[in-house]
This record gives structure tokens, C-alpha cells and sequence, in this order.
């Protein structure tokens, strides 16, 4: 009777550490499924506010590109583009890194509250700036992220260089900026 108490114990041991251990393995390989597509730049299409059409990725310049997640009603985002613009504004009299970046904000916003958003920072004045609407979050599912804040820089060649998810200094991004 000892015996087989013994190995029923040692049985359920087993089971329990067996189901831990694939569920551990389970959500590792779906972790590097999910960062898998994040090191080079993945394709989309996506309506733009600037041209009022479709912007497709894969017909953007071969220059770096700046992806930031983004909603109106954050105030880390409000905070973010006010430093872009300050940026931006700043180039007038000097070129830099930032104005060779393509720089793709997007949003899973209403579209009215999107163009009040766009509107608010004038931001069609700016030729390297689009701002998406992603009202099915099919972007931020494909990059496997929550959709606000989150940003991705990646080179020329489409791979990444920076990302970061939750509130980061502009400062921060600049420095992974290729020279």
C-alpha cells in the first residue's frame, strides 16, 4: 500500500511539473513568435490623414522610419508630439537626422477625433509626417503590441533600432537616429 502511494505521488509530482513546464515553454515560443516580426519593418496599408487615400508602406523612401503609436486622449502622446513639432520647427534654419525620417503616427481612433487631433497640431504641414488610422488595430496586432504608446525606429535597410513601449524622453529615440 506504501508503494503505490508512493508512486501515485511521484506520479502527480511529475504530471504537475510536466504541465508547468510545458506551459512555461508555451508562452516562450509565443513571446519570440510575437518580437519575431519586429526586427525588420513589416508592410501595411492603412488610410492617411494627410492625403485623405490609402498610405501603403512598401511605397515609402528607402529613409529610416519612425512608427508611434498614438490616441488623442493620451497625454503622453500630446506630450510626444509637441516635442516632434518643437523638433521639426527647429529644422528651419539647420538640416538634421530628423527630417530624413519618415515618420508614421498612428492611431485606432475615431476618425473625427483623429482629425481633431491632426487639426490641433497642424501636422499636415509637415511632408515626413502621416498620420494613420488603424480602426481595427490590424497594425498593432501585426507588430504584436498594445496600440498606445509605443514606438519603433528602424533604418533604411528596415531593421530595427530602437523600441520601446510606455513613456521614453525624445531624446532617447533621437540617439538610435542612424548619423
Amino acid at each position: 500500500m506504501k508503494k503505490t502511494l508512493k508512486i501515485a505521488i511521484l506520479g502527480v509530482v511529475s504530471l504537475v511539473i510536466l504541465y508547468f513546464g510545458v506551459k512555461t515553454y508555451q508562452k516562450l515560443d509565443v513571446k519570440k513568435k510575437l518580437e519575431a516580426p519586429l526586427k525588420t519593418f513589416q508592410d501595411f496599408c492603412l488610410f492617411d490623414l494627410k492625403t485623405m487615400n490609402e498610405l501603403c508602406t512598401d511605397s515609402l523612401s528607402e529613409k529610416p522610419i519612425l512608427l508611434l503609436f498614438t490616441h488623442p486622449e493620451c497625454e503622453f502622446c500630446h506630450e510626444k508630439i509637441k516635442q516632434l513639432i518643437v523638433r521639426l520647427r527647429s529644422l528651419t534654419n539647420q538640416k538634421t537626422q530628423l527630417e530624413d525620417v519618415v515618420i508614421l503616427l498612428i492611431t485606432h481612433a475615431e476618425n473625427e477625433q483623429a482629425f481633431e487631433f491632426y487639426s490641433h497640431y497642424d501636422l499636415s504641414q509637415y511632408d515626413n509626417i502621416h498620420f494613420l488610422i488603424d480602426d481595427y488595430l490590424k497594425v498593432a496586432n501585426l507588430y504584436g503590441t498594445p496600440p498606445i504608446p509605443s514606438v519603433f525606429l528602424y533604418c533604411a535597410d528596415k531593421k530595427l533600432l530602437f523600441k520601446h513601449h510606455g513613456a521614453v524622453k525624445f531624446e532617447t529615440i533621437l540617439k538610435h537616429l542612424p548619423t
